[in-house]
């Protein structure tokens, strides 16, 4: 579920969560800031928003904070960044947090900033015979590793009796898996808006897009290193008032807050209104489909391939 429209029923949620995050800093710590260097807040998809447009609106400035903020392609990547000391702060989605706290867990979780629950799509390509879901059995499919995308696909692919070991997955940087997908090295992708309406687009007609309406609820987090969190607590009670300044401005204003914040990210504002992309196919498997009609029924390859899936699959369980 988008973040970023007035009509949105979680903005009263995130609100309440935002703000008990803010009162419960404010309970424990000093209200003055220590650090002397610039914060660097690494963020990645639209739902990190609040990030750049505090910065847009001068609320960082407004806590007597010297701010930076960096975009990276997905939050697993700025969440690594932060890892590595590249930044001070970071914000991802559930499954890289979770994905880096089995491997270390030296940072804190501070807030939640929004919640995504449809951003996450897969494109395929028509031309590869793929026209229905159970179409994926046997292709390529690139994702970014250990993001919300990953964790998508791998809940889509259940909710249409498929496991991942019915196909490949090919683990990309998320810059990387549209250009894949484009050059035909892969069949399908999973990522998420604007990027699956951009590569719908481009790939006009071919274009075979899935969503499945709230089949994940992704909170989008903030973090810190543990020795930040714990040595600058005034800091984060800054930020995080910036942040809540930053969602009343945005759900006062969207119009002017999305004008705002489509340069950062580099896209229209059209692109940015990313929850509003076209999808082929909603719901469960007995809800109604929107498929242009079965790539098989086009090519005899594709039924012979289809057809050889299915035989092994057929194995596979008997």
């Amino acid at each position: 579920m988008s973040t970023y429209f007035p009509n949105d029923a979680s903005w009263p949620r995130l609100r309440r969560t935002l703000a008990l995050a803010l009162a419960l800093a404010l309970s424990v710590a000093p209200t003055q800031s220590s650090a002397a260097a610039p914060l660097v807040i690494c963020y990645g998809s639209p739902a990190s928003a609040l990030v750049p447009l505090a910065g847009l609106r001068n609320f960082y400035a407004a806590e007597g904070l010297e701010v930076q903020t960096r975009l990276y392609p997905s939050g697993f990547q700025a969440l690594q960044a932060m890892m590595a000391g590249d930044c001070t702060l970071a914000t991802a989605a559930v499954p890289p947090v979770v994905y880096q706290a089995l491997r270390r867990g030296d940072f804190r979780i501070l807030a939640q900033i929004s919640s995504g629950g449809d951003a996450d799509r897969i494109v395929a390509r028509r031309d590869h015979c793929i026209g229905a879901p159970a179409d994926l059995r046997g292709h390529r499919i690139a994702v970014p590793q250990a993001t919300s995308a990953h964790y998508f696909l791998d809940m889509f692919l259940a909710a249409q009796g498929l496991t991942p070991a019915d196909l490949t997955q090919v683990y990309l940087p998320a810059q990387e898996v549209g250009p894949a997908l484009l050059a035909g090295t892969v069949d399908a992708a999973a990522l998420w808006e604007p990027n699956i309406r951009n590569l719908a687009t481009t790939l006009g007609d071919q274009a075979q897009v899935f969503t499945f309406s709230g089949l994940v609820v992704s909170p989008f987090l903030l973090l810190a290193p543990q020795a930040f969190a714990r040595q600058e607590p005034g800091a984060i009670q800054g930020v995080l008032r910036a942040l809540v300044r930053a969602e009343r401005s945005l759900v006062e204003a969207p119009v002017a807050a999305v004008r705002l914040l489509a340069p950062p990210y580099g896209v229209s504002f059209e692109e940015f209104d990313f929850m509003r992309s076209d999808s082929c196919w909603r719901g469960p498997p007995s809800a109604a489909s929107r498929w242009r009609g079965p790539c098989w029924s086009r090519s005899r390859t594709c039924a012979s391939r289809r057809g050889a899936w299915r035989a092994a699959s057929t194995r596979r369980w008997s």
